[in-house]
């Protein structure tokens, strides 16, 4: 009884599931949060292009592009997570702008746009921020891109529209997206990162960390 109690004491006093004040909690979230704000400088050719493009360069897109590049040489990957109506898509694009890398873009066939003419949806975005060598690829094609995507070494990024349709990792299309991620960057884009449970999230990440092995703390 001695041994087991003075094992208690040295668990709730000493080890790091010890107990906890809610301002020390706090303090920690508020620690993790501010941490997270670390930035990369961007260069003034793409605020030059929104500009161009007819798009204005807002200070919070600005920072959102800052970070996620910091983020992403972080931990390979990224979840933009706002809202509708923000510009996640040209956030994304100038995240992809700033890599200068090849990469493909994973959407649903409604928002791929004309291909030819490129006047509407992702393939307008692509040619707007210069990502020519990109190709869009529609959700329903997962199967066929995972055989390209081992073949096309050259391609090291992967953006994915509305990411929160893979939530679910028991299903073929999850399996098949994340053969298509592996060892490349990934940017994930979603009005809805977090619906049902905490193994949503996990599922997104995945997709660009290894659990085990991830620097991703809380």
């Amino acid at each position: 009884d001695v041994q087991k109690n003075e094992l208690i004491e040295l668990i709730e006093k000493e080890t790091l599931i010890k107990k906890i004040t809610p301002f020390e909690a706090f303090v920690l979230v508020l620690k993790i949060y501010l941490d997270s704000f670390e930035k990369k400088e961007i260069g003034q050719s793409l605020i030059k292009t929104l500009k161009e493009k007819g798009y204005v360069p807002y200070q919070y897109q600005i920072d959102a592009i800052r970070q996620a590049l910091a983020i992403i040489e972080k931990n390979n990957g990224v979840i933009l997570a706002d809202v509708v109506g923000l510009g996640k898509t040209i956030i994304a694009c100038s995240i992809a702008r700033e890599l200068r890398k090849r990469g493909i873009i994973v959407c649903p066939p409604g928002l791929m746009g004309d291909p030819k003419k490129k006047n509407s949806g992702w393939n307008m975005y692509k040619e707007q921020f210069g990502l020519y060598d990109w190709e869009v690829w529609s959700l329903g094609d997962l199967e066929k891109l995972q055989e390209l995507t081992k073949k096309a070494k050259d391609i090291e990024v992967v953006i994915i529209d509305e990411a929160h349709r893979f939530r679910n990792q028991d299903t073929k299309n999850y399996e098949y997206l994340k053969n298509i991620c592996r060892n490349k960057h990934v940017i994930l884009l979603t009005a809805t990162p977090f619906n049902n449970r905490p193994g949503d999230i996990l599922s997104l990440l995945k997709l660009f960390i290894v659990p085990k092995k991830s620097s991703i703390t809380l």
